[in-house]
């Protein structure tokens, strides 16, 4: 049994990438050693740079297709993870950090993994998305990988250099988020989260008046141009839930993050009414 890590650009995997459902790759090479069986790993490219999925090679039919690609069938064996596995995770892991798809250089659709580094990775996929441990019988003997590493106290570092960095920003319209601001001030008088209800001023008084986040409802880097947007399209969030929706790829949209906020009812509020019950 073999290990690949397969990659791909599509900006919304949650479309295809769906637990016992078979689909076809294509790829201008296919490895002699691809056998039924090999478990695959699903890397979606920038800017997430994570693997995302599980699957398996379910058979070895080949057809090359007119260009000279070839077309592969797979076998999907999970949903897109709810926590994929970044790409500063796997080099935090020694076995893995070398491996040929993490290198600067190599284009190409399939690569090769070692036998080290494909149980490393599901060990570490498996560790931060338990829901698909099944997934594979002869799962057992993994290397023990935890997901996250406390470092050593008395590590340092070197910060606070001077340095030009190149890079592409994507431009944003101020005037249009304050007038997001402006416009729910008007109609409801103060700032509140609309994902958790959290308002800055309420937390830190005459502070945090007039403070708030406003979100992209869709992301800016779905279009390489410009695209005109409307106050419709963007939302007031606080600056927790705001990086919540960010975490993952494709982000959550602000209804999800609402769901999973109600489905985590506040503890304090929880034990409150624990004590309230047992003093009656």
């Amino acid at each position: 049994m073999n290990y690949w890590l397969l990659k791909f650009r599509h900006q919304r995997p949650a479309e295809w990438l769906r637990a016992n459902h078979r689909d076809t790759w294509w790829s201008s090479r296919v490895p002699l050693e691809w056998s039924v069986g090999d478990r695959l790993f699903f890397w979606m490219g920038a800017p997430a740079l994570s693997v995302v999925g599980l699957g398996s090679v379910e058979e070895l039919s080949r057809t090359k297709w007119r260009n000279g690609t070839w077309k592969v069938p797979v076998k999907y064996l999970s949903d897109v993870f709810d926590h994929p596995v970044g790409i500063d995770q796997l080099r935090a892991i020694p076995s893995v950090k070398g491996a040929s798809f993490l290198k600067a250089g190599p284009s190409g659709t399939i690569f090769p993994l070692s036998e080290t580094q494909g149980k490393a990775l599901l060990s570490l996929s498996l560790a931060a998305n338990p829901e698909w441990r099944s997934t594979w019988r002869n799962s057992d003997g993994l290397p023990r990988i935890k997901v996250s590493v406390l470092p050593d106290a008395s590590i340092t570092a070197l910060e606070g250099r001077v340095g030009l960095v190149p890079h592409v920003r994507r431009e944003r319209n101020r005037r249009l988020a304050e007038a997001k601001k402006r416009l729910t001030l008007s109609q409801l008088g103060r700032l509140p989260c609309e994902a958790c209800g959290f308002d800055f001023a309420r937390a830190y008084g005459s502070h945090g008046e007039g403070f708030a986040e406003v979100h992209h409802k869709k992301p800016l880097s779905t279009s390489s141009r410009g695209t005109r947007r409307g106050l419709r399209d963007l939302a007031i969030l606080c600056s927790n839930c705001h990086r919540m929706i960010h975490r993952v790829w494709p982000t959550l949209s602000v209804e999800d993050l609402r769901t999973i906020i109600r489905r985590k009812p506040n503890l304090a509020l929880q034990r409150t009414r624990s004590r309230a019950t047992s003093s009656g």
